[in-house]
């Protein structure tokens, strides 16, 4: 297995289910592009960020500017 090598700064950690609205907006932004609608609802995100079977998610965020922190 291959380790990611983050830029400096970066973090990543597993999607938690306060992350929904943010991976949704993500998701549903890129499949209207691409098919023409969003084929997933916000519920959708949420419920599988929190079943078990889940699997390897990961959220990465970049650094906060330190004029906006």
């Amino acid at each position: 297995m291959a380790t990611a090598v983050l830029p400096d700064g970066y973090t990543v950690r597993p999607p938690v289910p306060a992350d929904s609205r943010a991976i949704f907006a993500l998701v549903s932004a890129y499949n209207t592009a691409v098919i023409g609608s969003a084929d997933c609802t916000l519920a959708d995100i949420t419920n599988g960020i929190v079943d078990p079977a889940f699997g390897n998610g990961w959220r990465a965020r970049r650094p906060v500017p330190q004029d906006r922190a």
